[in-house]
């Protein structure tokens, strides 16, 4: 088989190694050893296809985050179709981070670590941010529908409009973490809440603050 011809074969099933790495061991204990092992390459291969490891993590993240992304998109296009107010927008995006509890969809818990590498290895996070909701932030989106919820009169204003904002992009990242921690390390505690119930009350809480 020609170089490139086995590069361009190799290159694609080494992401999904990575991406695998990531979900079952972590981003922080990802390395091209393991790498190479699960996708049945060399190191230096490895090194070949993508240089740094830094390089193919990066690239791996924005395979990660591709369904997500896409289903993201699709939504926020439908709403903006369909000529839903700011805060039906807001909502809308709110429940779409439901996606992450999907077993075929980017884990809560890796989206956090790829934050937390980002940060920890003095990788500008606008790299993430290319590879997640289109160059923007969580935050960012948040703030422009909030905003829009404001303009169009969707979303109350009122005296404390600033700190409810501050609560709401403070405690919704912490709770989507919470719940994945919860799920993966307190499997034994029976309960019959699910998270789509949580996002529930979450959702109601925060409509009684901020619908109009």
């Amino acid at each position: 088989m020609a170089a490139v011809d086995q590069r361009e074969e190799n290159m694609p099933r080494v992401i999904e190694a990575a991406i695998w790495c990531f979900e079952n061991v972590g981003i922080e204990k990802t390395t091209r050893v393991l790498i190479a092992k699960k996708a049945g390459v060399t190191v230096r291969s490895i090194q070949r296809y993508f240089g740094t490891l830094e390089n193919l993590i990066v690239e791996a993240i924005g395979v990660y985050m591709q369904r997500y992304n896409n289903c993201l998109k699709a939504e926020l296009n439908r709403l903006a179709e369909s000529n839903a107010n700011g805060y039906e927008q807001l909502i809308a995006f709110l429940r779409n981070h439901l996606n992450y509890y999907r077993p075929d969809m980017p884990k809560s818990l890796v989206v956090h670590e790829m934050e937390l590498y980002f940060l920890k290895h003095d990788i500008p996070l606008t790299v993430l941010y290319q590879k997640v909701f289109n160059n923007k932030t969580q935050r960012s989106v948040i703030g422009e529908l909030f905003k829009k919820g404001l303009d169009d009169g969707s979303i109350k204003k009122h005296s404390d409009i600033e700190v409810i904002y501050a609560y709401l992009v403070t405690t919704f990242p912490g709770m989507l973490i919470r719940i994945s921690m919860m799920g993966a390390g307190f499997k034994h505690v029976p309960t019959n809440v699910t998270t789509e119930m949580i996002f529930d009350k979450y959702i109601e809480i925060l409509g009684s603050l901020i619908k109009a």
